[in-house]
This record gives C-alpha cells, sequence and structure tokens, in this order.
C-alpha cells in the first residue's frame, strides 16, 4: 500500500522545478542561487535555497492535509459512532444490572417472608428454634442476597437508600436473635418485645423490597 503523506510530498515536489539562473550571488553553494519555476507562480523568483525548500515545504504540507482529509472520516461521523457504542454499552450494562437484581430479588423476599413466619414459634416460646431459623436458609440468606442487590441499583440516591433500610432490617434480625437468647436462658419478660421486634423487622425488610425494581 502507498503511504499516502510520502506521495502526498512527492506531488508537491513534482509540482515545483528549480533551474540554476546564469548568475551567482557568492562563490560557495550556499549562496547560490535558484530560479524558482513553478505551475502555481504567475512569475519566477529568484529564491535562496533555504526560501526554497520552506516554500516546498509548505505545499507539501497542504497536499498531505488534503489526503489526510480523505483518509479519515469526518467529526461528525466519529460523533454518531461512539453515541450509538454508548448506547449499546448502556443498554448491556441495564440489562445485566436488572438480571442481578432479580437474581438475589426472591432470596430478599424469601428471608422476609421467613421473619414473618417466626410468630408461631414466638407463640410456642420455642427461643432455640428461633435462633435456628435465624441462621438456616431463607432467613440466613437476607444479608447476601440484599449485599449482591445494592450495587446495582441505579443512582446514587437509590443506593443510600437501600444501604440505610438495610442496616435498620439487620440491626432488628440482630436484636431478635440477642432476645431470643436471652428467652433461652430464662428471661420472663422477653415474649412481648419478641412479637414487638419480629413485627417490626418483617415491616422493614417490606420496606427493603419496596426500594427494590419489581421483577
Amino acid at each position: 500500500m502507498v503511504n499516502p503523506t510520502r506521495g502526498a510530498v512527492a506531488a508537491a515536489v513534482a509540482a515545483c522545478v528549480l533551474v540554476p539562473t546564469h548568475g551567482f550571488a557568492g562563490t560557495g553553494p550556499a549562496t547560490a542561487r535558484l530560479q524558482h519555476s513553478c505551475r502555481m507562480c504567475a512569475e519566477p523568483a529568484p529564491l535562496q535555497r533555504r526560501e526554497v525548500f520552506r516554500q516546498l515545504m509548505g505545499v507539501a504540507g497542504t497536499a498531505i492535509i488534503a489526503a489526510g482529509a480523505t483518509a479519515w472520516p469526518a467529526a461528525a461521523e466519529l460523533g454518531g459512532f461512539y453515541e450509538k457504542g454508548d448506547e449499546l454499552k448502556g443498554a448491556v450494562f441495564a440489562s445485566d444490572r436488572l438480571a442481578k437484581i432479580q437474581e438475589n430479588y426472591t432470596g430478599v423476599k424469601e428471608a422476609v417472608n421467613a421473619i414473618k413466619a417466626l410468630d408461631l414459634l414466638i407463640s410456642d416460646k420455642d427461643y432455640t428454634n428461633i435462633r435456628g431459623a435465624l441462621r438456616r436458609p431463607p432467613a440466613a440468606l437476607l444479608r447476601t442476597s440484599s449485599r449482591n442487590i445494592i450495587p446495582y441499583l441505579e443512582g446514587d440516591d437509590a443506593k443510600a437508600k437501600a444501604e440505610k433500610a438495610y442496616s435498620q432490617m439487620i440491626s432488628s434480625v440482630e436484636k431478635l436473635d440477642r432476645l431470643a437468647s436471652q428467652g433461652i436462658k430464662g428471661s420472663k419478660t422477653v415474649d412481648g418485645d419478641l412479637f414487638k421486634e419480629q413485627e417490626r423487622c418483617y415491616k422493614l425488610g417490606a420496606d427493603f423490597l419496596a426500594l427494590l425494581p419489581q421483577p
């Protein structure tokens, strides 16, 4: 393939013909005068070699720019190309983001429903199984599933709200566990507190779910 830059320089040089004049301004080669005979010039003019070289480079530069303009796409075309690329990347990311949320949404919902079902164990004063239920799936998946969702929420505001709701929900779960532990140790006043906290924990879980995109 022909180098477009080299070809442009050759074309520019071919456009100008330099011929020596009959007289010389000095005796050394550096002071020799040349006659500039060019189709682009109306009248030939005597020029020093440096001036001739400068003019040739000016012509060559113009030719190179002209050649380059045909070799690369216009800025408007490039802008359209990058815009389409950004749209495609955005669509792929949005699809992946929703897939990650939906993948973990069921785990959160099942965990919240398991917390709601604790009222039966509280009624039976089955404190050991209350603690056990909090440590087994589906309730045990509440932390992991929730943490897997939050990074994929859209926008800093949505993430901040989900982080706050998550912290309150997990704090309530931990309180449930402590109250059940007190019941195992023989506390006589723990039942009322357990019911209240179980209801609060379920509500906080439902509030967290409400912040998520529905599958």
